[in-house]
């Protein structure tokens, strides 16, 4: 129902104004999820930089995803509903753009470029999408792979365990090639939470790709792990909070404010291209960071600044 749908007034440089009234200061569309986690708060705070620094204002409304199925499928009646205001480009910052193909062909008649931010979901419908603005998922495996022939060492054997959750198969397959490609000696499994203590004797790592399901699985079948090495890649996770608390070891973390100023910085370069060059179907990727406890507590790395 939309009137569960939070609208929100993002613009911290200047009041939500009609586009009409500031002809000389480019005005971008941002369709959000609710801010009300750790990853959301991040990437609106890159988009006020961003616009900050690009000198551009810019009025959002976002959707409240975890309310249930009417209010993500209203995404496509406010997203069309945004451009009417005729924004200089619309940037869509949801998890999963799959209902909003109708939005998108919209804003290609009426010469709107339209940006994604942090989801590669549009798929078919790329032909109406200017720019893609993500995190890097193959570095993400890659610096997982990484991380663990050096912390177990290349000769170590074992078992790596993905958990699979369902919505994490893809993500699932590139870590097993990389892990194949960086730690041979580790047996990589991928099961179910639910079948994580029947895996092996001889667990070395637990890859996270969902945290709330996985680390509840790991305490209430793995209470004794304390050898166990636990690695999240849980993009939506507070990954901070959980490597202060030591319920992870490691994370392999994406930059949500980094995302959010990047696409704002993108837009700028989208609506100066000459129209008929706006879908270009480009793809900038983010790479993530390897965050561990030590470098939390040392607090010296520069990468640190990124994580808001």
């Amino acid at each position: 129902m939309l009137s569960r749908t939070i609208v929100v007034a993002m613009s911290f440089l200047l009041a939500a104004i009609a586009p009409g009234l500031h002809a000389e200061t480019p005005v971008y569309g941002v369709l959000a999820s609710s801010p009300d986690t750790p990853y959301w708060r991040a990437m609106e705070l890159g988009l006020r930089d961003g616009a900050s620094e690009e000198k551009v204002d810019y009025y959002a409304q976002s959707v409240d995803l975890s309310v249930g199925t009417a209010e993500v499928n209203s995404a496509l009646e406010i997203c069309r509903s945004m451009l009417d205001r005729k924004p200089n480009i619309l940037l869509v910052a949801l998890p999963d753009v799959a209902t909003l193909p109708a939005c998108f062909e919209k804003a290609q008649r009426l010469n709107i470029p339209v940006i994604i931010i942090g989801s590669s979901s549009a798929g078919q419908d790329d032909n109406y999408i200017s720019s893609t603005v993500m995190t890097d998922h193959n570095e993400t495996a890659a610096i997982t792979a990484g991380y663990l022939s050096s912390a177990l060492g290349n000769n170590t054997e074992g078992a790596v365990v993905i958990p699979v959750t369902g919505s994490n198969t893809l993500a699932v397959e590139i870590l097993k090639e990389k892990l194949k490609e960086n730690a041979p000696s580790l047996t990589v499994i991928a099961v179910t939470p639910q079948e994580l203590v029947n895996v092996a004797p001889d667990i070395r790592a637990i890859i996270s790709t969902d945290n709330a399901s996985i680390l509840n699985a790991v305490n209430d079948q793995l209470p004794e792990a304390d050898n166990t090495l636990i690695l999240s890649v849980d993009g939506q996770a507070d990954n901070t909070a959980l490597l202060e608390t030591g319920l992870i070891d490691a994370s392999i973390t994406p930059l949500p404010y980094l995302l959010g100023k990047t696409a704002i910085q993108q837009a700028s370069k989208e609506i100066a291209r000459p129209i008929n060059t706006n879908n270009s179907n480009d793809a900038v990727f983010i790479k993530p960071v390897l965050l561990t406890q030590k470098m939390l507590k040392d607090g010296s790395d520069p990468v640190l600044e990124y994580i808001k």
